[in-house]
């Protein structure tokens, strides 16, 4: 992926998740350019395929900044607009330190709207969106990571400004 990286990181054992957290940090230099925004990895999930070996991805959640270093998630699930949570002064992405993601899940009962997203910048809860519907069948679940960094959005990548670096932390995906 040419300016930006991009990979699924689906483990085996993740495949059928009806809640999980994804935890990572990031750092961003202090010349680190918002530009026009860009994408950070979140959870992902959806339907089994016909060869039960992968998930087609129809519900995301997708850490995003935005020009100004304001945060957001945005929020893609079946049969619904994307819907963006946290958007306005809730949290700015900070320069020249690490700051700690963790974002959890929590799939809606089929039919019913009780599906949840939340997430914590560096301990603080800045996004709480619950009455969610996540999913329309009971056969549709988390199923992991969308490893994706680059400027730009989920619909469309630009490129970066200039040579730019964003370093992360390992992923932790936690689950019962």
């Amino acid at each position: 992926l040419k300016g930006g990286m991009s990979f699924p990181w689906q483990p085996r054992s993740a495949r059928s998740l009806d809640a999980a957290c994804l935890s990572y940090s990031v750092f961003l230099p202090k010349d680190f350019a918002f530009h026009r925004g860009g994408t950070l990895p979140g959870l992902i999930g959806g339907q089994p395929d016909s060869q039960q070996t992968a998930h087609v991805p129809d519900i995301s959640a997708r850490i995003r900044w935005r020009s100004t270093g304001e945060g957001d998630v945005v929020l893609h699930a079946p049969d619904a607009q994307d819907q963006v949570f946290g958007a306005g002064d809730r949290f700015v992405f900070p320069r020249g330190r690490w700051v700690k993601l963790d974002q959890e899940i929590v799939l809606n009962t089929p039919k019913k709207n009780d599906g949840r997203l939340r997430l914590w910048v560096d301990g603080a809860l800045v996004v709480d969106a619950a009455e969610l519907s996540l999913r329309a069948t009971a056969d549709q679940h988390l199923s992991g990571v969308a490893a994706q960094v680059y400027y730009g959005t989920t619909e469309a990548m630009t490129a970066a400004p200039q040579d730019t670096s964003v370093w992360m932390t390992p992923f932790e995906l936690r689950y019962q």
